[in-house]
């Protein structure tokens, strides 16, 4: 039952950023990118937790570094074109996360499954 709880309470997390900023922010397109601005933070430590969890391993230097490569390689591509790299990797960073985020919820799942049996 507390395994249920802590996923459906993660899972809710950027339709509560997102209401919540629409009280305060008119433009709903503006709203949208901070609660992906601020739910990115949360699913690298989600992320981080799964694959703690399921693993039994930190793998935190590893989204440091693969982070921090990202940033550099949009910097060399994009830094000609715009002069804001920065938002499109943390946008890229989100997507990514956002994606491993639910595939290592049904992976823990399933571990999490085995292990008790």
């Amino acid at each position: 039952m507390d395994d249920l709880v802590r996923f459906y309470s993660t899972l809710v997390r950027i339709d509560v950023f997102l209401v919540i900023l629409r009280l305060f922010v008119k433009n709903k397109k503006k709203s949208f990118l901070i609660a992906i601005d601020i739910s990115t933070f949360f699913f690298i430590i989600s992320v981080h937790f799964h694959l703690n969890f399921i693993f039994e391993q930190s793998f935190l230097i590893f989204s440091i570094l693969g982070l921090i490569m990202l940033m550099i390689i949009v910097y060399f591509v994009e830094y000609r074109r715009s002069k804001e790299p920065s938002k499109k990797v943390w946008w890229l960073s989100f997507l990514f996360y956002f994606a491993s985020y639910f595939i290592l919820t049904v992976f823990g799942i399933i571990v999490g499954m085995f292990k008790n049996t």
